[in-house]
């Protein structure tokens, strides 16, 4: 449980699919842009950072990744996810991280984005039900998008990269075991086209109560699903209201509410 990590997960009651810890060098991946493996900033052993040690800055304008350079067979059943811990550090909404998939390693989608001064170990996750039954690529990239090389930033470290499955589900709630906070995460994708994912976790037993606004405070979307049992969700919002209508592009704010936790976090529509 590194730094101020928000999952802790118990591998042994999943199936591993994919794993990378960096102890073996990085003979499975495709590196794009200044790339190293280094100790100085890990959570064990090494971990890959775009810039040395996690301390030095990106460049202006860049554009880095990896990417698996083997595809990986996302299996049918079990709830498949993605986990990974993440160390950023980047200039805010301005300079994103992703983790995208792709079905063939030339369209990619975005999974997963994050960016700020996060300047702690955190560990990060995403669903990949979307790929049941299909081989993907994964990515992590950066881009940059300052105008100034003042305004870049020491960048992203990535350690412990696993694809696992095994958790249980119910219609479109996902549970995943192992979770030990109450937590509101970031929705994805987002920007989202239409469709988005809304993961939340809970530490005991509740009735968790989700309500979205628009940019002018006006509420549009209630969310309550009833009480649910001790582990992770994910609300597959559809993007409309609560009359069923197709919400416009725009800024909304998604607020969960249980037991004395309360968080809002911001979400993006582009139709």
């Amino acid at each position: 449980d590194p730094g101020n990590s928000q999952i802790s997960f118990e591998l042994g009651k999943a199936n591993v699919i994919f794993s990378e810890t960096w102890e073996d060098g990085t003979d499975k991946w495709e590196i794009n842009g200044p790339w190293v493996l280094q100790e100085e900033l890990s959570v064990n052993g090494q971990a890959i950072t775009d810039s040395w040690g996690g301390r030095g800055h990106y460049a202006q304008n860049c554009d880095v990744w990896i990417a698996t350079k083997e595809a990986i067979l996302i299996p049918n059943t079990g709830n498949p996810l993605l986990h990974f811990d993440s160390h950023v550090y980047t200039e805010w909404d301005y300079d994103p991280v992703t983790v995208e998939a792709s079905l063939d390693g030339n369209t990619w989608q975005e999974i997963w984005t994050k960016s700020g001064r996060l300047d702690w170990w955190q560990k990060e996750y995403a669903y990949l039900y979307d790929y049941a039954g299909q081989n993907i690529y994964l990515r992590f990239r950066l881009r940059d998008n300052s105008i100034a090389d003042e305004l870049t930033d020491p960048g992203w470290t990535i350690d412990n990269i696993y694809v696992v499955s095994g958790s249980s589900a119910a219609h479109k709630d996902v549970l995943v075991p192992g979770l030990e906070n109450t937590l509101l995460f970031q929705n994805y994708p987002n920007p989202a086209k239409q469709n988005t994912h809304i993961p939340y976790s809970l530490t005991s037993s509740t009735e968790p109560k989700i309500d979205i606004y628009n940019i002018r405070g006006q509420h549009v979307r209630s969310y309550r699903p009833g009480t649910k049992a001790e582990g992770s969700y994910t609300w597959f919002f559809d993007g409309k209201d609560d009359d069923g209508r197709n919400l416009p592009s725009g800024i909304y704010f998604y607020r969960m509410k249980a037991g004395k936790y309360s968080k809002t976090r911001r979400l993006v529509l582009v139709k």
